[in-house]
């Protein structure tokens, strides 16, 4: 039999003395209170908490603030943890959604689904897998051993010629002349000869980037799969992991390179931090030296040079990607000595040339061109190229790994919300001296100065049109190195800076403003609206400079309108009344036409469907922003 209870419901509920039990009807409480006596509560049984709901608007700093302060401290760090690293949408306090690390497209957590149907009227219907579903993987190449023919040794040769003379390598400087030389020969050399498995994977890693580019326009080859060749330099790089030499690490990196070019960010992360530990155990992140880069050098002083760009080169990808894709880099910049090499500006800033000077120098090239099977023979150490540039900027990579650190790694995200603010402070104004020391042609700026950009963006743009009607040659996208050079220099510089400004003063939406500190509350209004300005640049920069992107940066670069995209939506979202509101909405609708334009290396069935996706994902953005429109002016969009 059952225990009697000992208090009655509503006596239980106002935790007072219940006499029903001794009585044997009504309580005194209950019958004084002309209401009845029940037993009919449930046994009470711990209940987890319900899950938190989502503000009603984005806008709301004050509620938000309050719901943070309900949570304890130490639940509340570790939700700081792991909703706020980089690659998240973290606004106004809340986690709304994340980027995917493959393909840049976007995503809404629950909370983030909820946010917009509070401010649109409309649920958002986007596919949760459709950044992963067409995620670049690796082709289905035969499964083979090792034995894959190397090509034909005089046109490696004349590829090598190529590239040293190329604009290509002044981004991507994989290789040194003079020592590349010594690989192919020992390559093509006896077959026990130490060091020639290295050798031939990193020939093999060579060919596979640059035959896709210069095949057909300057050097005449038998037809050749680059696929196939990256594949076969990772089968020979199997047993030589254990020794870390200059010839591995080349081949790492071009690997990298390759599958970057292919869009497999995943693939090509794995390369670099392989490629990252060999060039620790070379003492590549210490080596310094101050000779200039014309200066006469000795065989083991060309290594050490050479050594320290391929660091350079990965500490370049290392920040990059963990920006991109919110995964923490491999390089600690504490361990690294990260003096710039006395040359790395040498030859960046040329001087603008009138049409002659161009039409002289593109005939120089032609003849250059022309003379590169004949030189092919010669000795490199005859040959001067240029001091590479890498991919940006290496001051800037050096901020974008202070931004990293001081906004997105697991002590930032702990810290107060007015140490956050100032942290973005200081970044901010050390980005703004980073600037200021451009020249006025390349420096970017945001709003103010956008339409004087955009009309020297047009000049280019009409330019590089007439250029492509006059031989085959540019036809196939490659003009002089000034050119071609030049002007993928000032868009990398321009769209770079525009996402590390969105990155930094997007860290801001991790707080929640305080009513009683108006200068928080300032330096969160000011952070926001500079996010948002740098994604209208963004955007409004790709509209004139997308179709001249090269296409072997197009997975690096579609997370920047990825970015600016979900940026300027939720603006809208905040405050859909704004005087730029349509003009945001216009902006945004229009990005899918603009990611169309961004030249993509080889169309495939999986570039097409991700397309498909981004134009999906774009449109249903599009609707969204018309409907908080219409929504927050009383009347249905649709």
């Amino acid at each position: 039999m059952p225990r009697p209870r000992r208090a009655c419901d509503a006596c239980f509920k106002r935790k007072i003395q219940c006499d029903a039990a001794e009585t044997g009807s009504r309580c005194d409480w209950c019958r004084h209170h002309g209401i009845p006596c029940t037993f009919v509560r449930r046994t009470s049984r711990p209940q987890h908490a319900p899950p938190p709901t989502a503000t009603a608007t984005v806008s709301s700093s004050s509620s938000s603030s309050s719901s943070s302060s309900s949570t304890s401290g130490p639940d509340r760090c570790r939700l700081r943890v792991a909703a706020a690293a980089l690659g998240q949408i973290y606004i106004s306090g809340h986690n709304l959604g994340s980027f995917c690390s493959r393909s840049g497209i976007p995503y809404f957590t629950p909370e983030g689904e909820r946010c917009i149907y509070a401010n649109t009227g409309r649920w958002p219907c986007l596919r949760r897998d459709a950044g992963r579903r067409n995620a670049p993987t690796r082709l289905l190449l035969p499964i083979r051993g090792p034995g894959l023919d190397l090509p034909d040794k005089a046109a490696v040769r004349e590829l090598l010629a190529t590239y040293l003379a190329s604009d290509f390598r002044l981004v991507f400087p994989l290789v040194d002349g003079v020592l590349f030389e010594q690989t192919i020969e020992m390559a093509y050399g006896p077959a026990n000869v130490d060091g020639r498995r290295s050798a031939r994977a990193c020939v093999f890693a060579f060919v596979s980037i640059v035959s896709s580019r210069f095949l057909g326009a300057d050097v005449q080859l038998v037809v050749v799969d680059g696929h196939a060749c990256a594949a076969e330099a990772q089968a020979l790089l199997g047993d030589m992991l254990e020794d870390a030499n200059m010839t591995t690490v080349q081949t790492l990196l071009i690997l990298l390179t390759h599958e970057t070019f292919c869009g497999r960010l995943q693939a090509a992360s794995m390369y670099h931090a392989v490629a990252c530990r060999a060039l620790f155990n070379l003492d590549a992140h210490v080596l310094v030296s101050d000779e200039r880069w014309d200066d006469a050098l000795s065989l083991p002083d060309r290594k050490r040079r050479h050594l320290r760009i391929l660091f350079w080169f990965s500490y370049v990808f290392d920040k990059d990607v963990a920006l991109c894709t919110g995964r923490p880099p491999v390089i600690d910049d504490d361990f690294c000595d990260l003096t710039l090499p006395a040359w790395c500006d040498d030859g960046r800033w040329f001087a603008a040339t009138t049409e002659e000077e161009e039409e002289e120098e593109e005939a120089a090239a032609a003849a250059a061109a022309a003379a590169a099977a004949s030189r092919r023979q010669q000795q490199p150490q005859q040959q001067h190229p240029p001091p590479p540039w890498f991919p940006g900027d290496l001051r800037l990579s050096v901020l974008k790994s202070q931004a990293c650190r001081h906004l997105y790694s697991a002590a930032s995200l702990q810290q107060p919300d007015a140490e956050l603010l100032r942290a973005i402070r200081e970044l901010d104004e050390a980005l703004e001296r980073w600037r200021l020391t451009l020249p006025p042609t390349f420096s970017p700026s945001l709003a103010p100065a956008r339409h004087h950009q955009h009309q020297q963006q047009q000049q280019q743009q009409q330019h590089h049109h007439q250029q492509q009607q006059q031989t085959q040659r540019r036809a196939t996208g490659r003009t002089t190195p000034l050119d071609t050079s030049r002007s993928m220099l000032h868009m990398e510089l321009h769209l770079h800076y525009y996402y590390l400004v969105n990155v930094i003063h997007a860290a801001a939406g991790r707080c929640t403003a305080v009513a009683d500190d108006d200068s928080a509350a300032g330096g969160l209004r000011t952070s926001l609206e500079l996010s948002v300005e740098a994604s209208r640049s963004t955007l409004q920069y790709l509209r004139q400079a997308a179709h001249r992107l090269i296409s072997e940066g197009f997975w690096i670069f579609i997370f920047y309108p990825m970015s600016a995209l979900v940026t300027l939506f939720f603006n809208v979202l905040r405050d859909p009344t704004d005087a730029q509101a349509w003009s945001d909405v216009d902006l945004l609708s229009s990005a899918s036409d603009v990611i169309k334009t961004m030249p993509v290396g080889g169309i495939t069935a999986r570039e097409l469907a991700y397309l498909t996706d981004v134009d999906d994902f774009v449109a249903e953005l599009g609707r969204l922003a018309r409907c908080a429109l219409s929504y927050s002016s009383g009347y249905d969009y649709e």
